[in-house]
């Protein structure tokens, strides 16, 4: 560290996990307190893996990862804030980039935009340079590292160097032989551009020592964690609302909004809550989720859902396009996500009418005899009656009426679903809205 510092390198990147040459490459914690004593800095690399374009073919690789590199993080006290490296170290082409390194990066930032990052460390891409770029722009990585060392790969072939670069890794040599330094024994260093951009960790917060082979050995209970998230992401994949889910940011216990779409006269908000409990809450029996050996639904599991959907399709209100989807996409979420159950809810009792849908399970690890989990996933529809400011609905007698009818249907088919007798009570709401006399 000291021959480093004396060498004039301001700046180190160091792994959070991992070997490699049947080596271990993670910083432990007598390096720790070797780099800071030589006034050096750390930027954290997080790469298990990420050689080939099959590792990101995984749809769970990225919330692993997250998982891992938050965990390994926290365990030798890496600071609020920091930015963590993630590892594209391959030849990787357009295609490849939008079919897995995309979705890689998106699940990375679900979860290091959960709660599950109390200490807000942020995303980081390890790339050639258009790959850089590209992840950059989708707002997915705050800062590059650049493997410009890769000169022969097709992704830094006529490419700028990323506007967000920190790092920028362009040669490697061993520092014996190119007798910069007398390290003993020898070693091969990468050396790499610095921008600023990224500072890097002067001082690591104080936690609980490991030895290396504590840390090593360290099994850290992620594997809920991980596993509850997946639950999540199958739930939210087949409808759509990944994206939503991401730009949210998802937290549990609590409400947060996936969408408002505005229509004629109406404004529909859907809104999400995920909870780590099991829910019996529901306005008629549940269906239980059924797979086959293949995992594709079982036929009577498929006919219930089949059942559910057509007792709920709304043929004449276009409007509400967007439940008839979330409806009609039922199915895949079932698929996607293996176990539980699926059920509706409605509630007239709140200032608007609301029509949910659940998806819950007493065990998100139906496979395991031991280990059992709870998660409930809520998607809510609230439509919201919405007269436009400078329209007098009480002498427009047109708007007035294709406003009234269009509500009348929506919260009549909300009462209906909760309660057949409650279907006047639609009329009774316009009314108390001053929407109709």
């Amino acid at each position: 560290a000291l021959d480093i510092k004396n060498a004039g390198y301001q700046v180190v990147g160091r792994y959070l996990t991992g070997t490699a040459n049947g080596k271990r490459k993670f910083i432990t914690f007598e390096e720790i307190k070797n780099i800071e004593s030589a006034g050096l800095r750390v930027f954290p690399i997080y790469q298990d893996g990420g050689y080939k374009a099959e590792y990101f073919q995984n749809l769970r690789q990225g919330i692993v990862d997250a998982h891992t590199a938050i965990t390994a993080a926290k365990r030798i006290g890496v600071p609020d804030g920091t930015t963590i490296y993630f590892a594209v170290d391959f030849d990787c082409y357009d295609y490849q980039m939008k079919s897995f390194i995309v979705p890689y990066f998106k699940k990375l930032n679900l979860v290091f935009d959960s709660e599950t990052n109390n200490k807000k460390y942020k995303v980081g891409i390890y790339a050639p340079r258009y790959i850089c770029s590209y992840i950059s722009k989708k707002g997915l990585a705050e800062y590059s590292f650049v493997a410009d060392m890769s000169s022969g790969y097709s992704c830094n072939l006529g490419y700028p160097i990323p506007k967000n670069w920190a790092f920028d890794q362009f040669f490697e040599f061993n520092v014996n032989n190119g007798g910069q330094f007398p390290s003993s024994p020898s070693f091969d260093l990468d050396k790499a551009g610095y921008s600023g951009r990224d500072k890097g960790i002067t001082t690591f917060d104080k936690v609980p020592y490991m030895s290396p082979d504590q840390l090593a050995e360290k099994n850290s209970n992620i594997i809920l964690d991980i596993q509850r998230d997946q639950y999540v992401y199958n739930v939210f994949e087949p409808l759509g609302y990944l994206d939503k889910v991401y730009n949210s940011s998802l937290t549990y216990k609590k409400e947060f909004l996936l969408d408002t779409i505005l229509l004629n006269g109406l404004t529909i908000k859907i809104t999400a809550e995920v909870s780590g409990t099991l829910t019996t809450n529901f306005d008629s029996t549940p269906i239980t989720i059924d797979l086959n050996n293949e995992g594709e639904l079982t036929a009577s599991c498929e006919a219930e859902i089949e059942g559910m959907i057509a007792g709920m399709e709304i043929k004449d209100f276009e409007n509400i396009d967007i439940i008839n989807s979330t409806i009609n996409d039922l199915k895949d979420v079932a698929k996607s996500v293996t176990s539980g159950q699926i059920g509706v809810k409605v509630n007239l009792n709140g200032t608007y009418p609301k029509l949910t849908f659940v998806i819950t399970t007493d065990d998100i690890f139906p496979d395991s005899a031991t280990v059992d989990q709870e998660i409930t996933v809520e998607i809510s529809f609230e439509i919201i009656p919405n007269p436009t400011p400078d329209v007098d609905y009480k002498l427009d007698s047109k708007t007035l009426t294709n406003l009234a009818i269009s509500a009348a249907v929506v919260i009549g088919l909300i009462a209906f679903l909760s309660n057949p007798g409650t279907a006047p009570l639609a009329t009774e709401y316009l009314m108390a809205l001053g929407v109709v006399a």
